[in-house]
């Protein structure tokens, strides 16, 4: 439903924005365990926190703390779609942000937002399933992406918030964060939050359609349900091939009739959640390798009899793909740091 908001989509953008700095972006992808194809396997739940992660590695690279900011400010992310196209019909502020909110749970971003109305001011919290503490530039991120929306909506670039409260420190270049947010900023607050003054809130859209609104809203609402349903399973599908794996019965036909689903429907939740069963497989392999190279002294042979694999080579040439590196290398890299 809300695809700006997927993890493929970030990273499409934050791609086009490593080739521009520079950046040497399949190694940061496999320093986080991820692969470059932003297609098979990134829609999985399980991936998230490692965007967090990229961006943090690239800010450290490049030695600049405005990276989340400036990947959210990069043209090739700035393309509409169904969350846009959804709220810009609604007919004020307020409704077009309160149904931005409301969608995000049917998305894959780690992100979550709640209002709270005191006074003539109503503060929109934000809150990350990740460590903000040390990959806080992917807060920026999502803090410029919705400063980006409201301006969107009411079509005035000028736009800035009443205050925004960042619960991380203060970046060391800090600039750009003035000249992109607005002079109000503030940092080591309690919580990370993006205050808006109510007149503001209650301004009417300019391409606002009431009937189309209510319309796309209740498609919306059918989609989200489809869709929270599709990674419910997504998430179960993920505990059974980890818990198969080692018996070597990690079949789509054993991992519809687990799920209770056909193949074909099992099929079509994958395919509908970027993926594929052998990504999903791919996928659970990748990261219990990871698992069981860094925080376990099981042997190469033990691990890929763990994965699933029939003999150590096989387990070998997938660790290579995966981290550009054997997994003896990545298990004595990672102990020595």
């Amino acid at each position: 439903m809300l695809s700006e908001h997927s993890s493929s989509n970030i990273l499409k953008v934050f791609l086009a924005y490593a080739s521009e700095r520079g950046l040497d972006a399949a190694r940061l992808l496999r320093q986080c365990g991820l692969g470059r194809d932003t297609g098979e396997g990134w829609q999985l739940p399980s991936n998230l926190p490692k965007i967090a992660q990229l961006f943090a590695l690239a800010a450290s690279e490049l030695r600049d703390d405005s990276v989340g900011l400036q990947v959210a400010l990069h043209k090739s992310g700035r393309r509409g779609g169904p969350i846009a196209n959804l709220t810009s019909r609604a007919p004020t502020l307020r409704e077009a942000l309160r149904t931005y909110i409301r969608f995000l749970p049917a998305t894959t971003s780690p992100l979550r937002m709640e209002l709270d109305a005191a006074g003539a001011r109503t503060a929109c919290t934000l809150s990350f399933a990740i460590d903000t503490e040390t990959q806080w530039q992917f807060v920026d991120f999502e803090v410029t992406r919705l400063v980006e929306w409201v301006r969107a909506m009411l079509g005035d670039d000028d736009w800035v918030p009443v205050r925004i409260d960042f619960a991380h420190a203060r970046p060391r270049k800090n600039a750009i964060y003035k000249a992109t947010l607005g002079s109000r900023l503030h940092f080591a607050a309690k919580a990370t939050r993006v205050v808006f003054d109510n007149a503001t809130l209650e301004r009417r859209i300019p391409s606002s359609d009431s009937e189309n609104f209510r319309e796309l809203l209740s498609k919306a609402e059918a989609s989200m349900q489809a869709g929270l349903t599709a990674q419910r399973i997504l998430r179960d599908a993920e505990a059974i091939v980890s818990d198969q794996l080692p018996h070597a019965k990690a079949t789509g036909e054993a991992l519809a009739a687990a799920l209770l689903v056909s193949q074909r429907t099992l099929q079509r939740i994958l395919y509908i959640q970027g993926t594929s069963f052998r990504g999903l497989v791919d996928g659970v392999r990748k990261r219990r390798a990871e698992e069981l190279l860094l925080r376990s002294d099981l042997s190469m042979t033990e691990i890929a009899f763990q994965l699933g694999y029939g003999d150590l080579s096989a387990f070998s040439r997938a660790a290579r793909v995966w981290f550009g590196q054997s997994p003896r290398s990545l298990r004595r890299q990672k102990r020595l740091k």
